[in-house]
């Protein structure tokens, strides 16, 4: 059995291909599969590292004013749509998967108008662009979200499935996280960054926070600045005059992040659907600022529909400030319920592998 993957631009497409990859693999381990993303995508850096075959077109989105932009766009798209037919063509995948991004367009169009049965996968709540183009030629539309069925017309393609997540979330337990990254069982633990390249905003407000719980004996925190902004935000320490307390640490990146979600007691972070799916894999609270500068302000649906689970609470970027974030933290040490309505809500919440349903459904095409 052969399976063409392809989605890119975010890890937010990138790490549900691998979990349907990880999952199609134990069923069938002789499964052979190609990947298809872009040069300047970070699927280019990713899938190399996994050693799953990798090929790559050129393209990019349709999000430029510029009229010579959007003719340079579509002479793109046009290639790439003719190199994605030779792609296909030369593998004869027997499935065809795309999980969002861009790229994914040419791509499973190319396979669904050349007779391959095609799926697509959606993380948002609000769907993207590409794959509501998509929806129309796919066999199958895979939702990690009830509520974003309102949005594709043929209901007799979609299937809801909840978001896919790497194994490496699947498997892991609270307890033994915290003993493996030396967490005080007595502390409370807060984990924040602001998505894999960082967030301005939120480094700046959990700089004061960080100072705001210095040497706090009850709190243990972590903040991840981001590769680029690591430097900036210690001097900024300095600056203020600030000190981090023997409880705080500030780190640029975090490898093993899921160990890290999985041990803390509150996540504080932005609402990007993996993220999201990963705090619902290992049942972690979260404080949800969602980014202002996504497509359509898809990670305000997003936090919006944690909210409504009763998993998370959201704070609109403009309105965050570091007394909301210390507050809250403040009354999580008073025993406030709040929290543990938090924790609570997880036990209504299905307990299903996405990555399981959509293979199982998957499958089925064939």
């Amino acid at each position: 059995m052969k399976v063409l993957v392809t989605g890119g631009g975010t890890g937010g497409h990138i790490y549900p291909a691998l979990a349907i990859i990880e999952e199609i693999k134990s069923r069938h381990p002789d499964a052979e599969f190609l990947y298809v993303g872009t040069k300047k995508g970070l699927e280019n850096e990713v899938i190399h590292k996994t050693g799953i075959p990798f090929q790559t077109i050129d393209v990019k989105g349709f999000n430029s004013k510029n009229t010579i932009n959007k003719m340079n766009t579509v002479k793109k798209a046009t290639w790439a749509l003719k190199d994605s037919f030779g792609i296909v063509r030369r593998f004869k995948p027997d499935l065809v998967i795309g999980t969002g991004g861009y790229v994914a367009g040419p791509v499973v169009l190319a396979a669904a108008l050349l007779g391959v049965k095609t799926a697509i996968h959606e993380q948002n709540v609000y769907p993207g662009k590409t794959n509501k183009i998509l929806s129309k030629f796919v066999n199958r539309i895979y939702l990690s979200y009830a509520e974003s069925a309102q949005y594709f017309k043929n209901k007799s393609k979609v299937v809801i499935t909840g978001n896919p997540v790497r194994n490496a979330f699947e498997s892991l337990d609270k307890k033994a996280c915290r003993s493996e990254l030396g967490i005080n069982p007595e502390m409370f633990f807060v984990v924040s960054f602001g998505g894999s390249g960082g967030a301005k905003k939120i480094n700046d407000t959990m700089l004061l926070v960080l100072n705001f719980f210095k040497n706090e004996k009850k709190v243990k925190l972590i903040h991840v600045t981001g590769k680029s902004y690591y430097e900036k935000f210690v001097k900024s320490i300095d600056q203020a005059g600030f000190q981090l307390g023997s409880n705080a640490s500030v780190k640029d990146y975090i490898f093993d992040i899921p160990k890290y979600i999985c041990a803390a007691d509150l996540v504080i972070g932005r609402a990007g659907a993996t993220s999201l799916a990963e705090l619902l894999a290992v049942r972690t609270p979260s404080i949800l600022i969602p980014s202002p500068n996504v497509a359509d302000d898809h990670q305000t649906y997003n936090a919006l529909e944690m909210k409504r689970m009763g998993v998370s609470m959201m704070i609109k970027e403009s309105e965050l400030i570091d007394t909301k974030i210390s507050q809250f933290i403040v009354e999580c040490l008073e025993n406030s319920n709040r929290l543990k309505e938090m924790e609570k809500a997880f036990e209504s919440l299905p307990n299903a592998k996405a990555a399981d349903e959509i293979v199982k459904d998957f499958l089925l095409l064939l």
